[in-house]
């Protein structure tokens, strides 16, 4: 599907980010439209916002476990005004 700037996502299994000028979060989605059968975690950065960077899985616990390999060890819950599909927010 597309990130930002309508550009189409980049599903990777892993972020490896030795040299980032911005603080990165990891949202993670509830079956969002663009990917109705599988959760979904995009990249963003304090900076840049959204990005076309995702990961996807069928199962929640797997995707939680590649965005915690991936050093965003920082989980936190959905706020009241989150979009009604973002189920957390990892930090690195």
């Amino acid at each position: 599907m597309t990130g930002k700037n309508n550009r189409p996502d980049i599903i990777v299994d892993y972020i490896y980010c030795s040299a980032c000028n911005d603080t990165l979060t990891m949202v993670v989605y509830d079956h969002p439209i663009e990917y109705p059968d599988l959760y979904v975690a995009r990249l963003f950065g304090v900076r840049v916002g959204a990005t076309n960077i995702v990961m996807i899985d069928k199962s929640l616990r797997n995707l939680e476990t590649k965005v915690k390999k991936s050093g965003f060890a920082i989980r936190l819950n959905e706020y009241e005004e989150d979009d009604e599909k973002i189920l957390e927010v990892w930090v690195r």
